[in-house]
């Protein structure tokens, strides 16, 4: 369930026919019998309720790897492809992200061999059963592929993927099993490939290219359903399953979205971070050019609010699985850029609710998945530099505000705890100690990567870096690939 909206590997009726075909005296054929261990192993990941469901699922997972690589090149076919999708959604899930590429390259590779890409309208004909599950299966590879590529930064090794012809074919029994969540992600997802391979190519999006990319997802969302666009939870124990599922895959219908504007936009979000801490901003009226990067820069930041928020809320539903590998990924980047977001001056709305929302979904989620308790600490480590860099900003300020002014009179009052107040001493600025460059953000003030520390540490020293040298800092790609960094 997890997977919801972005697998469509198996439908009830064919997961039902291998649970009942286990049970036949003659069994299931090798590979669906793997499809069946390994559907078994998500789900318990995902459920995660007990240490039970933890030995489940290394249990089965490790049974239905085995079947699924006996003989797995000597031919391929649609069931290796479906089974070496199943393993790296696994494998997501278990903090393995290499594991789970290579998982995803096989895939790939094979879904190639036998023709998954090409348009069926010039491929043989096939039955209308084995076509449906040849396409869902081919645009579960590509959504998949895509969003983890995505997220890790590296390229996906997709073909060119034909959208001009009809995707759910021209069948009405095909068109009428159609999961409207699967396929809008599967939409999203091909424009999201565009975005990445911009990004791969290391080719600068300039704002034409920025509002082109946005132009094509607004396109997109107008043309949602209204089901995927609003949410009711029913009454009655018996409708939780069937919210839940819905719940996740709307949810990751707009994640997708929210990361694909991220992803347009983040560049513009770290050149409004470069003006506001370089303090080179002009006063008066902004060139028109300023406006739109100012403009992107705050749709960046918005997106990212959406995505923690919109988290947040479902976690608070408890309709949320324990276990979301994808899910905590997306509110770990948005998290990222909220952070970030509070050295860019004064936003609207606000991301410091959001950014403390952020390491809420994440801590929730780190009681079964010890890849989100480590974004979740991430966050918090950045929460206490942020901490740092705001009491020496207000340090600073009151330096420069008590050299005119003195406070003449304090009330020392005995029954509350009263913090220093500077400037009531006769030495130089007693109540702002003077806290060194150096020391600032030390290994033992703060746990966070060596790359997050000289981020935060750049307003410091600004005056001392050239452009070339903040070049060389890659803070763009700090934002991009910190989930690369960070993975287990």
């Amino acid at each position: 369930m997890e997977g919801s909206a972005i697998l469509s590997l198996l439908t009830e009726l064919e997961l039902e026919d291998l649970l009942t075909g286990s049970e036949r005296p003659d069994g299931l054929k090798p590979d669906d019998l793997a499809a069946l261990y390994i559907a078994i192993a998500i789900g318990s990941q995902v459920r995660a309720s007990c240490a039970r469901d933890k030995r489940c699922a290394t249990k089965y997972a490790s049974r239905g790897r085995q079947i699924a690589f006996d003989g797995m090149l000597m031919d391929p076919s649609l069931s290796m492809v479906r089974n070496f999708l199943l393993m790296a959604f696994y494998m997501l899930g278990a903090c393995r992200r290499n594991t789970a590429f290579v998982y995803l390259g096989v895939a790939t590779r094979a879904a190639i061999a036998i023709g998954l890409h090409a348009d069926p309208n010039k491929s043989i004909c096939y039955q209308v059963i084995d076509y449906s599950s040849r396409r869902r299966t081919w645009k579960s590879l590509c959504t998949l592929n895509i969003v983890v590529c995505s997220l890790f930064g590296r390229p996906s090794g997709l073909p060119p993927i034909e959208t001009g012809h009809n995707e759910d074919g021209d069948s009405p029994a095909l068109n009428s099993t159609s999961d409207p969540s699967a396929h809008a992600i599967f939409e999203v997802s091909l424009i999201l490939e565009q975005i990445s391979q911009k990004i791969c190519r290391q080719e600068r999006m300039n704002i034409s290219t920025a509002e082109a990319f946005l132009q094509q997802l607004r396109q997109w969302s107008r043309s949602l359903p209204s089901e995927l666009r609003h949410f009711s939870r029913r009454e009655g124990s018996c409708a939780v399953f069937a919210d839940r599922r819905v719940l996740i895959g709307n949810m990751h219908v707009s994640c997708f979205y929210y990361f694909a504007v991220i992803s347009i936009t983040r560049p513009f979000f770290i050149q409004h971070l470069i003006s506001h801490l370089r303090s080179n901003r002009n006063t008066g009226i902004e060139k028109p050019q300023e406006t739109k990067v100012a403009a992107l820069a705050q749709a960046c930041i918005s997106s990212a609010i959406y995505v923690v928020e919109l988290c947040a809320k479902a976690s608070e539903s408890n309709l949320l699985l324990a276990n979301m590998c994808l899910l905590q990924a997306f509110v770990f980047g948005a998290g990222l850029i909220l952070g970030f977001s509070s050295f860019t001056g004064e936003v609207t709305p606000d991301p410091r609710d959001a950014f403390h929302k952020a390491r809420t979904v994440l801590e929730r989620l780190g009681t079964a998945n010890p890849q989100a308790r480590h974004y979740r600490d991430i966050l918090t480590d950045f929460s206490h530099a942020i901490d740092k860099y705001r009491e020496r900003i207000t340090c600073k300020e009151g330096r420069e505000i008590y050299a005119y002014v003195d406070r003449i009179l304090t009330i020392d009052n005995k029954n509350a705890t009263e913090r220093p107040v500077p400037g009531d001493s006769s030495d130089s600025q007693p109540g702002y100690p003077d806290i060194a460059t150096s020391d600032y953000f030390s290994a033992e003030q703060s746990e966070l990567s060596p790359r997050l520390s000289n981020a935060l540490d750049l307003e410091i020293h600004w005056d001392e870096i050239s452009e070339q040298q903040f070049t060389s800092l890659n803070i763009d790609g700090l934002l991009s690939d910190v989930v690369l960094d960070t993975m287990l």
